[in-house]
């Protein structure tokens, strides 16, 4: 393994933990288990886009690209529990906000509409 590259097990964890200071900064539930998350890290596929997830950097803010696993909530004014929670590239999650995927879809069917007339 590649210096500074977090095992998917260390990887669980730190998703849980920001996870899980974010549910008590918001005042949300949580209930995530950390083998929960290695096995969808473990998997390696964003769970709506199906891209692989780059594990290459550590995760820390600055060395993560967009296809960074982080954890999503389907439902943004519920808590982190695992009927709530999918494991998705960085980017998707951003694009989904707080939002939902229904929403994330529309604005990516937009965003290839336009390149795609754009390209014409």
């Amino acid at each position: 393994m590649a210096k500074n590259v977090l095992s998917r097990r260390a990887r669980a964890h730190r998703l849980i933990t920001h996870a899980k200071s974010r549910a008590k900064k918001k005042r949300i539930k949580f209930n995530l288990d950390v083998n929960e998350i290695e096995d969808k890290l473990n998997f390696g596929l964003c769970e709506k886009t199906g891209i692989p997830f780059d594990f290459s950097a550590n995760g820390k803010k600055g060395t993560r690209s967009i296809y960074t696993p982080t954890i999503d909530r389907i439902n943004p004014s519920m808590g982190y529990t695992s009927a709530n929670t999918q494991v998705v590239i960085m980017a998707y999650n951003g694009l989904k906000s707080t939002g939902t995927d229904f929403q994330a879809v529309q604005v990516a069917r937009a965003i290839v509409e336009c390149y795609d007339s754009n390209e014409r």
